[in-house]
């Protein structure tokens, strides 16, 4: 399995993946290919930021205590 990326190689990716699709200097195989690439960066982005969400909600359920509790990231409500 790949390591996964931060967050922000992520996204920095897709900003360097966007400039270069605005460029339009690429044959259309690597266009298809940048562009597939940001799919799945932007994919992945989505994700970690619903678990991201999911942890922030978990903290701030448990009120004062502001303590944080395991989440699994597998499950989806």
């Amino acid at each position: 399995m790949e390591k996964t990326e931060s967050y922000e190689s992520m996204t920095k990716r897709l900003d360097e993946i966007i400039a270069s699709l605005e460029k339009g200097s690429s044959s259309l195989e690597d266009t298809l290919k940048l562009y597939e690439e940001g799919v799945r960066l932007a994919d992945e982005c989505e994700k970690y930021l619903t678990q991201a969400r999911a942890r922030i909600e978990i903290l701030t359920q448990n009120g004062e205590e502001m303590k944080a509790v395991p989440f699994d990231a597998g499950e989806e409500e």
